[in-house]
């Protein structure tokens, strides 16, 4: 048996679609599904219902859901000792997060979290799509994610998490000579602004393409360069190539100095919180104490 199978299944199990999970594997839904078939081969039993929309575990596949997670841990954290006492007997927190976040939001709160508790140790990983892959296969111990109300992450059944503050998506442009926006939304049909847009496949990208869908006028629009995370954007945005997206942490110096220009009311935000996650049955002293650190700051 390949241990990726199970790896497959949990998170088929915690996304409850098999298209959200292949696309989180980065596999096409045949190809993933096939590694669903094979495991159920090897275990001998039906794991999945497939009669009902959305999916659901069958009795068996429930009990072979714990017990496969439980051997994902276990073999991560015989990794993970057999790591840390190659590294000096490091056991840090792994945690996972996106560039934007690690930029913006990551210094500052892991310096409150080591006034509140000094013994507290991370090593993280930046990721722009695989967060929420890498955790449920057991690849980290937290995540540290945007997350909105429009957008599931995690089976709460499994999975725990913390808020641990907010930010907002400004739309911005480079100011004319006026200090107006040279690109102010929303736009005119027949000319529409060129648009440096965050990927959709990103959290950024999903609450921005949220946001432009649900807004009465809609944006006129059109994408003329893509990146993974907006920071990217920023440099072609001073240039004046284009409107975008950036969070307000980011955004805010440029405000204040005059480089950028606001291009639209605060009905164009993008507004999303910002929660940390783990698995509710990883217990490992560095996490316990990451976790009791964050839970004790204030939003």
């Amino acid at each position: 048996m390949d241990t990726r199978w199970l790896e497959d299944f949990v998170l088929l199990a915690a996304s409850g679609s098999f298209a959200r999970a292949a696309e989180t594997s980065n596999l096409s839904q045949a190809a993933f599904g096939r590694r669903i078939k094979a495991l159920e081969a090897w275990v001998g039993v039906p794991l999945v219902d497939r009669s009902v929309v959305p999916l659901r575990l069958t009795a068996q596949g429930k009990v072979f859901r714990d017990a496969a997670a439980e051997a994902l841990r276990v073999l991560d954290e015989a990794r993970d000792t057999l790591r840390g006492a190659d590294a000096g007997g490091w056991a840090a927190v792994r945690l996972a997060t996106g560039r934007s976040l690690s930029l913006n939001f990551v210094p500052d709160w892991f310096e409150r979290l080591r006034a509140r508790d000094a013994a507290v140790e991370a090593r993280v990983l930046t990721t722009s799509t695989e967060g929420i892959s890498l955790l449920v296969e057991g690849a980290v111990d937290v995540l540290l994610s945007y997350w909105t109300a429009e957008l599931r992450l995690l089976d709460e059944m499994e999975f725990e998490w913390l808020r641990l503050g907010t930010e907002r998506l400004l739309p911005v442009s480079l100011p004319d000579v006026q200090g107006r926006p040279r690109y102010p939304l929303p736009g005119r049909a027949g000319a529409p602004l060129p648009w440096l847009r965050v990927a959709e496949a990103t959290r950024q990208g999903q609450v921005v393409a949220a946001r432009l869908a649900a807004h009465k006028p809609p944006a006129n629009l059109k994408p003329v360069y893509e990146a993974d995370f907006s920071e990217a954007l920023a440099d072609l945005t001073l240039r004046g190539l284009g409107l975008t997206w950036l969070p307000e942490r980011f955004a805010a110096p440029h405000l204040a100095s005059g480089r950028l220009a606001r291009a639209g009311d605060d009905s164009w935000d993008a507004k999303m919180e910002i929660r940390l996650f783990r698995r509710r049955n990883n217990r490992r002293s560095p996490v316990e104490r990451l976790w009791r650190a964050a839970a004790a700051l204030p939003v």
